[in-house]
């Protein structure tokens, strides 16, 4: 059992002693072929599935049904107790609070920045 594993054969002229790193063959001078990974068909298999990707983010929006407002201004709700009476300290319930909703982190007041 012989190891050729260090030589390439010429398509040409057939001589199978050429090394490894030959460019060319050592008798005819012939190209020789150099096999590799094909990095053509990988790259664009990639590109696609990151296409696929960003075209599904861009349009969940769109099957969803709904579209989030992001240049909305912050919204406030006053949470109203249903009785008219006011609550004591010990039952429990919050009258009058103000609860305010922000479209962004950035927005919210009294948040540190960066770590």
């Amino acid at each position: 059992m012989t190891n050729d594993f260090n030589f390439v054969k010429c398509p040409k002229c057939e001589h199978d002693r050429n090394p490894v790193t030959a460019n060319k063959c050592e008798i005819c001078g012939t190209p020789l072929k150099k096999g590799g990974l094909p990095i053509a068909p990988i790259a664009v298999g990639i590109g696609l599935i990151g296409i696929l990707g960003a075209g599904a983010f861009l349009l969940k929006d769109m099957f969803s049904g709904s579209k989030p407002d992001v240049n909305s201004s912050p919204s406030v709700t006053t949470a109203v107790s249903p009785s008219t009476a006011p609550a004591s300290p010990t039952s429990g319930q919050v009258t009058g609070a103000v609860v305010q909703t922000y479209p962004k982190l950035s927005d919210v007041p009294n948040v540190p920045q960066g770590i």
